[in-house]
């Protein structure tokens, strides 16, 4: 069949095309640019205009390039269904090139002389990727080339650090994060060594982390002294090299002074106080369970609720399918247990370091714990102890050592002040009652469990 010359300018896309998104035809045009058109338009005469059957992305391609003509065939005879028929197979009877496929092609181009920029235009690659290609078929067995496009051009990124043993590490997985990560190790190997080399240059000692003797402690490397030595190891996830240096030298140990000792001894101890008050808040829940909520329980309860649809995502009635009515003090009881400890605010381990100054990320955990127990635990009867009171005093502290508008932003410290304010001298409502009518606690508690 015979090609025809048709002006671009009059193709037009049928009302039967399925294809809505063309995509990127930017590297189709490049290899047109290169190769010219390869594969005639397949066209149908529509009055002046031609009614595109196949070759949509080609004419496009073609049009961005400011072509004005293009090959095709003008086929004659085809009705509405021929056409349609002609659309989806078209559209649907494409395969993809494997990654073995694609680099058999390049490998034959460039075999033949076909220079390596061309090659990649021809196989819609960047010109990069092409050369990296090169290189990786130096480094690959020969019977192996053909297996991976993608893995033999990864390859050829790194062929400078591969050894025979990493190529057959690279072949032998599936993914591309699994091949990339053999070739991280390599490059990240290849830096140690090369560092270790650089080190000893300078007169530093490389040696293992466990030949260290007695006596050797961490190092800025700076010292000078003559007992400096150093580790060097290939990063884990990088692909460079960690190096950690080492000095026999006594009056490098940094000795803290016993103000900084007794800083961190109270460390230690807010941050045992912190573990140890989950428990106790949880006993304190059980002890409060039998009577929950009582007079001046109203704000645990309320937290409570809120709490509970926080962590658990529903509604506390939704969780209540399967208990029998009534259910006032009881719900309430249920969910008191099923938030307490579990969704008792945290605080961030720096915040109990002298000296901490607020992160704006921290605020809302150190605002969030401080209110719960100032404002819903002791209201509630929770009393802290000794331990706990030095904690509350160290974060209150934070927040005395700054000016509120500081930490807060202008005028919101007396926004969470006002907004935070509940008169929590009498319980929203009667906890022995349901709808005004006397229930016994005990057989609510019953039906709770």
């Amino acid at each position: 069949m015979e090609t025809t010359k048709i002006p671009l300018s009059r193709c037009v896309e049928s009302s039967y095309q399925n294809r809505k998104e063309l995509g990127d035809v930017s590297g189709l045009a490049r290899s047109i640019e290169v190769n010219g058109q390869i594969t005639p338009l397949i066209v149908v005469a529509d009055g002046d205009a031609y009614q595109l059957v196949a070759g949509h992305r080609r004419t496009a391609a073609m049009k961005s390039l400011g072509l004005e003509e293009a090959d095709a065939y003008v086929m004659g005879g085809w009705d509405d269904a021929r056409i349609a028929q002609i659309l989806n197979a078209e559209n649907n009877h494409r395969r993809e090139l494997t990654e073995a496929e694609r680099g058999r092609g390049i490998q034959t181009m460039l075999s033949l002389g076909v220079p390596v920029a061309d090659a990649a235009v021809s196989a819609d690659i960047p010109e990069g990727k092409a050369e990296s290609y090169v290189r990786g078929t130096k480094v690959v067995p020969v019977d192996a080339v053909n297996l991976d496009f993608e893995a033999v051009a990864l390859m050829g990124e790194y062929d400078d650090v591969l050894t025979e043993d990493d190529v057959v590490a690279v072949l032998s997985k599936k993914s591309f994060w699994d091949r990339q990560a053999v070739c991280r190790k390599a490059r990240a190997r290849a830096a140690a060594e090369e560092e270790a080399v650089r080190l000893g240059s300078l007169g530093i000692e490389v040696v293992d982390r466990d030949s260290l003797g007695e006596g050797y402690h961490g190092c800025g490397g700076d010292c000078g002294h003559p007992g400096l030595v150093a580790v060097v190891r290939p990063q884990a996830w990088g692909e460079g090299a960690d190096v950690t240096f080492y000095c026999d030298d006594e009056s490098h140990v940094y000795q803290p002074t016993p103000e900084e000792i007794a800083e961190t001894e109270a460390f230690l101890g807010r941050r045992a106080t912190l573990d140890a008050m989950g428990g106790r808040i949880a006993e304190f829940a059980k002890s409060i369970y039998p009577k929950f909520p009582a007079k001046g329980q109203s704000k645990l309860r309320q937290w409570a609720h809120e709490a509970f649809e926080a962590c658990y995502d529903c509604e506390p009635d939704d969780a209540w399918e399967g208990f029998k009515e009534p259910k006032a003090k009881a719900l309430d009881q249920f969910i008191l247990m099923r938030t307490i400890p579990a969704c008792v605010p945290g605080l961030p381990e720096r915040v109990l370091k002298r000296g901490y100054e607020p992160w704006s990320r921290d605020l809302d955990e150190l605002l969030g714990f401080t209110s719960f127990v100032d404002d819903v635990l002791m209201p509630a009867g929770y009393e802290l102890s000794e331990e706990e009171r030095d904690l509350m005093d160290h974060l209150s502290g934070i927040f005395a050592a700054e000016d509120e508008d500081e930490v807060f932003g202008e005028g919101e410290a007396e926004a969470i002040e006002e907004a935070t304010e509940v008169d929590d001298d009498e319980c929203p409502f009667d906890a022995d009652t349901i709808d005004g009518e006397y229930l016994d606690g005990h057989l609510v508690i019953a039906k709770a469990a």
